[in-house]
């Protein structure tokens, strides 16, 4: 029975307590609504922001409070500047904030969400002073207590606007339309949403931003942690359309330890050009100061006009980050080109890539096929804020013939400025490279030099393409090529005893070659031919055939003119041709658009001892010569032989008819042998 009356005691007694603490918790509460005032927020808020967060909140109206369960506290007009400098930081329209009472009996501000509209700011990317700095701020700093001094539970912007500045290679303005966040401070455990938008100056790159996943981010430990994460953009650059996806599974890194299961990443460009490029990132692990992983795919895909062209690379990989260097030991590099009007390649290569960035040197070495034909390449670069590699390529045959028929035999130089000089310059940026290339057979159709040597310098001012070499046709051609930004170009060649044109076709200009040729012109391809195109050249054939005289081939020994270079059209003054029995001189343009002639010339026949007009006309291919009067100055064509019919003459009859077309040269002649018969 005592034992009873004991145990009711304490129950009546455990009773009491309680209802003493609900009563002295309501107090307390009652009282903090009534302490809590507008000028008590406006001074802990000024507090907070100067001695957390290094603000000075400057409010264009009164603060307004609403008791509810959570004590609201509605914010004016604002202005953010730097307490450590007095640096304009930004504005915001207005703001709410919900801050829990329960927090305030413990000395904690502990606030449920900040919300922020009209946001307008501007920041500079942070480099790793600031982002240190920013980890001893005491809004995450440890401190003696086990309660946090702030705990942020949600973060909210709408319509605010944040220029970016100290990217690379130019800033840009994002435009936030909605972000929402949960614990933010003393550290960010909760799903992250956003849906931004951002462009960067002259538009050239605009885009839509959406984002949702997990973030893990404390500064104070030094962990970044995205189990789940995805970010889905969508816009333009330069013009074209893109669609960029990023997304990561259980990706973290923590105090300097990386590990996750895959990172990903895919762009796509469409429009004029069809583009994909994808990256995946998978087993990443760190042992000791050892992070290794495996590259799974990094490829780069663009359509064509008729077909696409591709790049993939996988390997393993490990970084040492105290050496701080890379390795890439068992690479595979691959190249597709399958295109109707373009050469078929396919090359596959493997190899090693080493590489320090303290050091900022890069050391690649792959062999493989191209084609079916050995290839190796070799590379050395340094720097990588302004990288020197240096790079070899040895090839032993080189087909580059379109696959479909009806292709153009000859390459599309007139594309060569556009399409390849000035993307390589753009894409090499700071770096200079050094090539040296060698290549025992190329081909295209017909078309086959051997021998072929060079040396490529490619740097963010030119292209130049010099001591280049090869054998072609029996004969030999070197020349220097370059190329500057706007992708202007400056060619000096030299071609010595190259068999040129067919000989069997009489309707073609045959011969040996040899040529000296300066020419300069324009990036433009439709320019190219145009009337800034400029030049001269030294154009020499010898022991060929010309054609168009008497309406077959005639040999010469020697064809040769100066040409100068002016608007689009090669012209020369000094046109001089010579075979066994004949000399021509005279002058001719060639239209360098359409490669058409025009020209006039005097002909010279050492058998009569005369001379004639003649006009050229045709194409450089295929010129056609026409004299005033052929058959005045050459060879008469082979007559007809009689009709069976016909009664026989006499002997001497026959030899003294002249025939129905008999010239004053072949009267002559016959004359002179009838004279001479009659001696002997």
């Amino acid at each position: 029975m005592k034992k009873d009356s004991a145990l009711i005691r304490l129950v009546r007694l455990s009773k009491w307590l309680i209802l003493f603490a609900a009563l002295a918790s309501f107090a307390s509460i009652s009282a903090l609504y009534i302490v809590v005032s507008p000028k008590w927020v406006e001074e802990k808020l000024e507090d907070f922001s100067s001695k957390k967060l290094d603000l000075h909140i400057k409010l264009d109206g009164q603060i307004t409070i609403k008791h509810l369960p959570k004590i609201e506290v509605t914010l004016p007009k604002g202005t953010l500047t730097d307490t450590t400098d007095n640096s304009y930081l930004g504005s915001f329209s207005s703001g709410t904030i919900r801050i829990s009472p329960w927090g305030l009996l413990i000395g904690q501000l502990h606030i449920s969400s900040i919300t922020l509209d009209g946001l307008n700011s501007a920041i500079a990317s942070p480099d790793q002073n600031e982002l240190q700095h920013l980890s001893r701020s005491p809004l995450i700093q440890d401190t003696d207590s086990w309660i946090a001094p702030v705990v942020v539970k949600k973060l909210i912007l709408t319509n605010a606007q944040v220029a970016v500045n100290g990217l690379r290679p130019e800033p840009v303005q994002v435009q936030i339309a909605s972000l929402e966040t949960g614990e933010v401070a003393p550290r960010m455990t909760a799903p992250v949403t956003f849906n931004a938008s951002f462009t960067s100056p002259a538009d050239k790159i605009t885009a839509n931003v959406e984002g949702n996943g997990n973030v893990d981010l404390d500064l104070r430990s030094k962990i970044l942690g995205l189990p789940q994460f995805r970010i889905h953009a969508s816009g333009t650059a330069q013009s074209s359309p893109f669609d960029a996806t990023v997304q990561t599974e259980n990706f973290q890194y923590v105090q300097g330890v990386w590990s996750g299961k895959q990172l990903a990443a895919s762009v796509s460009t469409t429009g004029k050009k069809q583009n994909t490029y994808q990256l995946s990132v998978e087993d990443l692990s760190t042992q000791n100061h050892i992070v290794r992983g495996r590259i799974s795919k990094l490829s780069a895909v663009q359509s064509l006009e008729s077909g696409t062209q591709s790049l993939s690379v996988s390997s393993p990989f490990s970084v040492d980050m105290d050496k701080k260097s890379y390795s890439l030991d068992q690479m595979q590099l691959g190249y597709v080109l399958a295109a109707d009007t373009a050469p078929a390649i396919q090359a596959s290569l493997t190899g090693t890539a080493r590489g320090n960035w303290a050091d900022q040197t890069l050391q690649l070495d792959t062999k493989g096929k191209l084609n079916d034909a050995p290839l190796s390449i070799s590379l050395q670069g340094s720097s990588l804020e302004s990288p020197k590699i240096d790079t070899q390529i040895v090839a032993k045959k080189i087909d580059l013939t379109p696959k479909e028929e009806t292709a153009p035999a000859t390459l599309s130089w007139e594309s060569i400025p556009s399409e390849i000089a000035v993307p390589l310059i753009r894409i090499a940026g700071t770096a200079t490279v050094h090539a040296t290339v060698s290549i025992e057979e190329l081909s295209r159709g017909a078309l086959r030099a051997s021998a072929v040597s060079s040396h490529i310098a490619l740097s963010r001012d030119s292209l130049t393409i010099s001591d280049f070499s090869a054998d072609l046709r029996g004969g030999h051609v070197t020349g220097n090529l370059s190329f500057d930004p706007s992708g202007s170009w400056v060619i000096r060649a030299k071609a010595a005893q190259i068999a040129a044109g067919d000989r069997s076709a009489p309707d073609s200009l045959s011969g040996t070659l040899n040529l000296l040729l300066t020419a300069s012109g324009p990036g433009d391809p439709d320019q190219i031919m145009t009337k800034s195109l400029k030049g001269d050249a030294d154009i020499e054939l010898t022991n060929g055939n010309m054609p168009g005289l008497g309406r077959k081939a005639l040999p010469f020994t020697s064809l040769s003119c100066p040409v100068v270079i002016h608007d689009g059209i090669a012209s020369t003054g000094s046109l001089k041709a010579a075979g066994h029995d004949f000399t021509a001189k005279g002058r001719a343009e060639i239209d360098l658009q359409t490669l058409s002639v025009a020209g006039e010339a005097v002909v010279w026949s050492a058998l009569q001892q005369k001379s004639s007009p003649a006009t050229l006309d045709g194409s450089v291919s295929r010129p056609v010569w026409s004299l005033i009067d052929p058959m005045e100055f050459l060879p008469a064509e082979p007559q007809p032989a009689p009709k069976a019919a016909a009664p026989a003459a006499p002997a001497a009859l026959k030899a003294a008819a002249p025939a129905a077309s008999e010239s004053v040269f072949e009267r002559w002649f016959r004359e002179l042998k009838e004279w001479v018969l009659s001696k002997f």
